[in-house]
């Protein structure tokens, strides 16, 4: 089965290392570790005074009378169950584990502690403390039923020590029972925000995609709006609808399925482009655009079930100069994008979620082409292009939405993302209805992907801090593009337009539809 690989570096105040972390792709959710504390329950012998807590340390002081084992009777459960006994008359014993904080790969996290304890009589005022790892000792109240008592921590060591210390005076006990200790959360479900790198990222890239390729033509779509003194006009052989005018307005419909890391992250996105484009002379256009999207996307980590919302607005200006209204053509983009994203990470201890993280975003490309009559009435474009966005994404704070999962902490990101299209776009027209002829065309490109990596830096603190690097979504180096449309007159001033657009690569599949609409005069 495929693997989702996310790199994290975790680090305690005192300790630190680097791991890789690996998940099933499409495993059940994780929410909590395995059991870290050996006889947590005190029901492996052997049993009797002065007997050896089996995966237990117990010191006492020389001091008599003393003892420090397990012992019949003490435990909610089982029945009839077993629980630590302690009593040192004056002097303090300590009972004490080192746990194994380094499961499923991963260096630290946040951990649930948790135990049962009470006094057998208490007359005399013992006390009870316990202490995890380098966090702060907490002293406990006694009292003579037993009382549960539950703990978050986090610790970026590989062990880490549990210990319980204890004092007791004349005839009282000390007695312990059903000691957990659980891994809840490693903090790479932050790769959330690392995801939405990504997605603000296709967000611009699809966005322009309409303007390169916009309704399906071959060659550079925005040429077509200067041939305007004729109803039907050609271009490199390829005939195609065009009202007399040298003015254009459009708006496109569009919406993408999308999935990276082999479906560890998905995304869907639903939204619109509005533009309009001006051809002063038969060699030059220059147009702008608008665009609004909505898009939803999830990560699945071992212990988090992570769900995030973008809203996207995007502008841009775009241009087209073919030399002397000749076959060769340049079209440039060069816009600006900004996203609103809303975060929550759950598991089965609760959620956490941050709204209203902003990101903002300089994008534009340059795509050069060639118009190349074919046989019959097909014309073939082969075309080069590059694009890139600078992207930066706010820090922030989560809040806790319910149950005991901590906040996190999660960096400011700087992130850049390019890549580079080679291809061939192909289109023909025929009569099928009406007067005015169709159009259908088809396109497939090769993409390289540049600057791949997508992660946030964090820190969680409870006890102590532990901070990470989550990563998420990454992009395939290669992927191919292809995509299919096809064109349909209304009037000699107007069509309909419906496309498709796939991109194909390593762990990664997107699936990309619109429909548009388009008027000139």
């Amino acid at each position: 089965m495929t693997t989702l690989k996310l790199r994290a570096l975790l680090l305690a105040t005192t300790a630190g290392a680097v791991l890789t972390m690996s998940a099933d792709a499409g495993a059940p959710l994780f929410f909590g570790g395995p059991e870290l504390v050996t006889n947590g329950g005190f029901e492996t012998g052997p049993f009797g005074t002065f007997a050896t807590v089996t995966g237990w340390s117990c010191t006492l002081p020389s001091a008599s009378p003393k003892e420090c084992t397990d012992a019949v009777g003490g435990g909610k459960a089982p029945t009839p169950a077993h629980a630590f006994l302690g009593f040192d008359d004056g002097a303090t014993g300590t009972l004490a584990q080192t746990v194994h904080t380094a499961t499923s790969g991963t260096i630290g996290g946040i951990y649930q502690v948790k135990f049962d304890y009470k006094t057998d009589s208490g007359t005399l005022s013992p006390t009870l403390a316990f202490k995890f790892g380098a966090a702060a000792p907490v002293s406990l109240g006694l009292t003579s039923s037993y009382q549960a008592s539950t703990n978050i921590y986090a610790t970026g060591t590989a062990n880490t020590s549990l210990a319980f210390s204890f004092r007791t005076f004349g005839v009282d006990e000390i007695r312990l029972d059903n000691v957990s200790v659980i891994e809840i959360d490693d903090g790479a479900g932050n790769n959330l925000a690392a995801a939405s790198q990504t997605i603000a990222a296709q967000a611009s890239r699809e966005f322009m995609e309409q303007l390169y390729d916009r309704f399906g033509h071959s060659g550079s779509p925005m040429q077509l709006a200067s041939a305007g003194e004729t109803v039907v006009a050609s271009n490199g052989g390829m005939t195609y609808i065009n009202g007399p005018g040298h003015y254009r307005a459009f708006l496109n419909v569009y919406g993408d399925d999308a999935r990276w890391d082999s479906g560890d992250v998905r995304s869907h996105r639903l939204g619109f482009v509005l533009g309009a484009e001006w051809a002063p002379c038969n060699d030059f256009d220059l147009g702008l655009a608008i665009g609004r999207t909505t898009s939803h996307f999830n990560t699945n980590t071992l212990f988090t079930d992570n769900s995030g919302r973008a809203d996207e607005t995007l502008g841009a200006l775009f241009a087209n100069w073919s030399p002397n209204s000749g076959p060769f053509y340049v079209t440039g983009v060069a816009g600006y994008g900004r996203s609103t994203n809303d975060f929550m990470r759950v598991n089965g201890f609760g959620s956490v979620g941050a709204d209203g993280v902003a990101s903002e975003q300089w994008f534009g490309g340059v795509e050069a082409g060639f118009d190349w009559r074919g046989w019959s009435r097909m014309t073939l474009t082969p075309f080069a292009r590059v694009d890139a966005a600078r992207l930066r994404q706010d820090g922030y704070l989560e809040r806790n939405e319910s149950g005991v999962l901590i906040p996190a902490l999660v960096d400011s990101k700087d992130q850049t993302a390019g890549r580079t299209l080679i291809g061939l776009r192909a289109s023909t027209n025929f009569n099928l209805v009406g007067r005015y002829p169709w159009q259908l065309s088809g396109k497939a490109a090769w993409q390289h992907e540049f600057d791949r990596t997508r992660s946030v830096t964090f820190s969680e603190t409870s006890g102590v801090t532990f901070f990470g690097t989550a990563t998420g979504a990454t992009p395939a180096a290669n992927s191919a593009l292809v995509g299919a449309s096809l064109e349909a007159p209304l009037t000699d001033h107007a069509s309909l337009y419906a496309g498709y657009t796939g991109d194909f690569g390593s762990g990664q599949r997107i699936h990309q539809g619109e429909v548009g609409f388009k008027v000139t005069w």
